[in-house]
């Protein structure tokens, strides 16, 4: 969330008339220096928590440690603004798969999300890790989506089952050698 409002002040910042947003610019400011993302930090592992037991009063134990996160935006901003250590960035998981001889790092789910959202508002720069593994996610979308004969670009989205009270349910849907996480299996299949 923090980098698309550093994203939405620049655009205001950009108007020529920009004193009639001077408002609004102070809004985003006072977000941004008052959030303070050492409050879900684990400084002994140098990683953020996914959240905060407030029954427990403690953070949970499970952690963003992939680089190939969407949560890598936070680690950038957190790190920009000095709440937590650049050493944190170190401390995020590279682990990598491969695919006809092509590398490229996993994520947790395997979706075109996790790669691709991040580089809406940080830029990748050609050859590095996450450029290469964003060519890689969407090399192998596209193998895996052939074989179904569906478009690639599989995500989180909802899908066609309901619960109780008739919510459609949502999911990160992914491809099975990108993600780490197990116990994925719902078959993706042609509408």
């Amino acid at each position: 969330m923090f980098g698309y409002l550093y994203v939405v002040k620049q655009f205001y910042l950009g108007l020529a008339n920009n004193e009639n947003f001077n408002g609004i610019i102070k809004q985003i400011d006072k977000l941004i220096d008052e959030t303070d993302f050492s409050k879900l930090y684990n400084e002994k592992i140098r990683l953020f928590s996914i959240g905060f037991n407030v029954e427990e009063n403690k953070l949970t134990e499970s952690y963003y440690d992939l680089l190939a996160s969407e949560a890598r935006q936070a680690s950038l901003v957190a790190i920009a603004k000095k709440d937590v250590s650049s050493k944190h960035w170190y401390n995020l998981s590279r682990t990598l798969t491969i695919l006809n001889r092509y590398k490229g790092l996993i994520s947790w789910s395997g979706t075109a999300f996790e790669y691709l959202m991040p580089n809406v508002n940080i830029p990748k720069y050609p050859g590095s890790l996450l450029d290469e593994s964003c060519k890689f996610m969407i090399m192998s979308q596209k193998e895996y989506t052939r074989k179904l004969g569906i478009p690639w670009g599989i995500s989180e989205s909802a899908f066609n089952l309901k619960d109780l009270s008739n919510n459609y349910q949502y999911k990160a849907f992914g491809i099975p050698w990108l993600r780490i996480k197990k116990g994925t299996r719902r078959r993706i299949s042609r509408v």
